[in-house]
């Protein structure tokens, strides 16, 4: 039996004999609780030594307190019921104590030696950790964390964490209230700060949280294990440095290596490729993967035998240069002059070999003998270009360019000077947009502008505008534009010519003047002649050659009146302000009683009209009705008898279009471009078709439209006859400028 064994029984023992001599002396006293004594007895050796010290407490006890305390005292009698139910009870009660002291004294062996562990764990542990409870008060904590916190173990116990660490606090308190509040652990979370230990030092922590809880498995504080891991984080932020570092540096020799312009070859100690760049693949054919699996052998052009010895005498002597030759994947070869020099690596050494193409080395030479003679012919061109910019310079006319691309103006002298310009840099385009004005001061449609539709590929001849200076002045121009293609579909610029026709102006308004004048005299006469000629006939006794004589006088009398006519109109019409009678109006109602007035008077021609339905749009009711009549009286002219002539009425958009279409002999392709000048004939004499009559109503018509900012144009086809139309804005549409429309085969687009 070992000592403590012995110790146990024997205080047994020696606590049954003292409580046996108490309750002899004490019995008078202990009447109501004869047995408590006894009942420490057993609990003291049960609870100090064990189970076994226990039961022989009980058994003591027993045999003491039936002598002692049961009737009769002072003897053992176990024949009488109540004393022996009263010593029954007393037995099971000890052996409960028995038991019940024995188990608190296993549980609180277990318990010390599990805090003895505990302690154990957290002294050794190296991290930091401890206990809160839930007013977040130090319950326990290693040293590790003391540490950390600047403190120690006996000054953290019981403060609360605000203290111990101020400026983490903020970070750590959202993360210990969620774990007391939802009873979930809070793993591996960064944060970073200042703590007493460390002061003026950032430092991080790896912290985790979890909760801690009772018998009834309530949340009544919180664990906490923390990692110092500033030194890691250094050296993972320090190897990611160095790591960026040499990815940059690979990444710089790699777009260093495969960017130069040089094939380059780098093989190993048993001749076979360990790297190429891109100019080495592209120089054989090759993709990179492919020359890696080939060997030197594979791809010189020269018997193997001689390259093994080559590249032996490279491994000897650490260089090599020469010139040989390098097979193609296509089977061909190609002479290249190759330099190889030896570089040891730290695990082992590697040759590295430039080559040169003879070809473009020859090539090269023969383009430099190329770039010599293209530069001298450069210096030509410029030579030439500055004897051009001289000659435009001195040109009497304003000369323009606008570059497609910028949108800006270059201009020569005289444009400048036009312009209104005092500097010779280039000028925006939307500035010279800015100053252009019609003839009569309005803005005109910017989509119509000559320099805007070249840039669409369209050319514009002969187009009169104005300019309007810097200081206020209005200038008459007389402007021409087209397009310059650097490639068939490329607008590269257009070019711009513009001159100043004020005194051009002058003259034409003193030619005016001159011409409403004269027309204005010699209508009395003309009347004069004419009512001569009738009364004549109706009333004078005359010859017949008399009388065909006098009846020849009246229709030229009634040509030469409506020349007359016509020019008093083109001068009502001339570019400025204009006194038009603008009414609104139904075109169809104008153009279908022309038809009808052209068809009764005509009955040799067929007119076929079509329109859609009314077409309201203001106009002068007298010029609409001359238009329709003149290029309805213009398709008769040039049409033969018993044709027709087809009038027709469609609404595009926010424009009327009106056609008139003949079968006529049509008009030449060269005279195409004139068919709106002043007493032009479209055919020329002796033609087929031609009639001999020159007249204004094509010019007229052109102006007509115009002066109701609408636009006119045709196509013709040579024996096949022509088609007018002409566009009128209708009620409410935005105006329009009206632009020549006289380019060779030009038709309007479709809307």
């Amino acid at each position: 039996m070992s000592p403590p064994a012995m110790l146990g029984y024997g205080v047994a023992l020696l606590s049954c004999l003292l409580v046996a001599l108490l309750s002899a002396l004490f019995r008078p006293l202990l009447v109501y609780s004869p047995s408590a004594l006894f009942f420490a007895s057993v609990a003291i050796s049960a609870r100090f030594f064990g189970r076994g010290p226990g039961l022989l407490a009980t058994l003591l006890s027993a045999l003491v307190f039936d002598y002692i305390s049961l009737e009769p005292p002072f003897a053992f009698n176990f024949t009488f019921p109540m004393p022996l139910v009263s010593l029954i009870e007393f037995v099971l009660v000890a052996l409960l104590i028995t038991y019940l002291s024995d188990s608190l004294r296993v549980a609180l062996r277990h318990a010390q030696t599990n805090l003895t562990l505990l302690d154990t764990l957290l002294a050794s542990a190296p991290v930091g950790m401890g206990f809160l409870d839930r007013q977040l008060r130090v319950v326990r904590i290693n040293d590790e964390l003391a540490r950390q916190d600047g403190t120690t173990r006996s000054n953290a116990q019981g403060r609360p964490t605000r203290e111990l660490v101020p400026d983490l606090w903020p970070k750590i308190e959202p993360l210990l209230a969620r774990v007391l509040s939802t009873g979930e652990p809070v793993i591996n979370k960064e944060v970073t700060g200042e703590v007493p230990s460390r002061p003026g030092e950032s430092r991080s922590f790896l912290v985790s949280y979890y909760p801690v809880r009772g018998e009834r498995l309530e949340v009544e504080g919180v664990g906490s294990v923390v990692v110092d891991i500033t030194e890691r984080k250094r050296l993972e932020d320090e190897r990611a440095r160095l790591f960026d570092r040499a990815r940059t540096a690979e990444a710089r020799y790699r777009a260093l290596f495969e960017n130069l312009a040089d094939p380059i070859f780098v093989v190993g100690p048993d001749s076979r490729h360990l790297d190429v760049n891109r100019a080495a693949s592209d120089l054989l054919g090759y993709s990179r993967e492919e020359l890696l699996s080939r060997s030197l052998s594979d791809v010189v052009a020269i018997k193997p035998d001689w390259t093994e010895r080559e590249f032996a005498h490279l491994v000897s002597t650490g260089s090599w240069k020469g010139e040989l030759e390098l097979r193609r994947r296509d089977g061909s070869s190609v002479p290249v002059e190759a330099q190889s020099i030896a570089v040891a690596l730290p695990t082992e050494t590697v040759y590295v070999t430039v080559v040169r193409d003879l070809i473009e080395r020859r090539q090269a030479v023969a383009d430099r003998v190329r770039l010599a003679r293209e530069e001298a012919e450069r210096s030509a061109v410029e030579r030439e270009r500055s004897r051009l910019r001289a000659i435009l310079d001195q040109a009497p006319a304003g000369i323009s360019y606008v570059d497609a691309a910028t949108r800006r103006v270059l201009m020569n002298a005289r444009a400048r000077e036009i312009l209104g310009l005092s500097s010779a840099s280039d000028y925006p385009l939307e500035e010279f947009i800015r100053q252009v004005r019609e003839p009569d001061g309005r803005r005109p449609n910017q989509a119509e502008l000559p320099a805007l539709r070249a840039l669409r590929g369209e050319s514009t001849l002969d187009r009169e505008l104005a300019i309007v200076r810097s200081d206020g002045q209005q200038v008459p121009i007389l402007l021409n534009a087209a397009p310059i293609y650097r490639g068939p579909d490329q607008i590269d610029g257009v070019v711009v010519a513009f001159q100043d026709i004020a005194s051009l102006k002058d003259l034409d308004r003193m030619r005016e003047e001159f011409m409403s004048a004269i027309a204005h005299e010699l209508r009395s006469p003309i009347a004069v002649i004419r009512g001569h000629a009738q009364l004549a006939i109706l009333h004078g006794a005359l010859a017949d050659r008399a009388r065909d004589a006098f009846a020849a006088i009246i229709p030229q009398t009634d040509r030469i009146a409506h020349t007359i006519d016509d020019l008093l109109l083109v001068l009502r019409l001339r570019p400025g302000p204009r006194a038009l009678t603008v009414e609104h109006l139904d075109l169809t109602e104008v153009v279908r009683v022309v038809v009808a007035r052209t068809a009764q008077d005509r009955p040799s021609y067929t007119l076929h009209y079509r329109d859609d339905g009314p077409v309201d749009l203001d106009a002068d009711p007298s010029l609409l009705d001359l238009l329709v009549t003149r290029l309805i009286d213009n398709a008769i002219r040039y049409s033969p008898r018993e044709s027709s002539i087809d009038v027709s009425i469609q609404q595009m958009g926010d424009e009327a279009v009106v056609s008139i279409a003949d079968h006529g002999v049509g008009i030449p392709p060269e005279r195409q471009a004139h068919v709106f000048t002043p007493f032009y004939e479209p055919v020329p004499s002796g033609a087929p078709g031609y009639v001999g009559v020159i007249s204004l109503d094509l010019y007229l018509s052109k102006q007509i439209v115009e002066a109701f900012q609408g636009r006119i144009w045709f196509t013709s086809t040579p024996g096949q006859g022509s088609t007018f139309y002409f566009a009128l804005p209708l009620t409410g549409a935005r105006s329009k400028a009206a632009g020549p429309s006289t380019a060779r085969g030009w038709q309007e687009p479709s809307r």
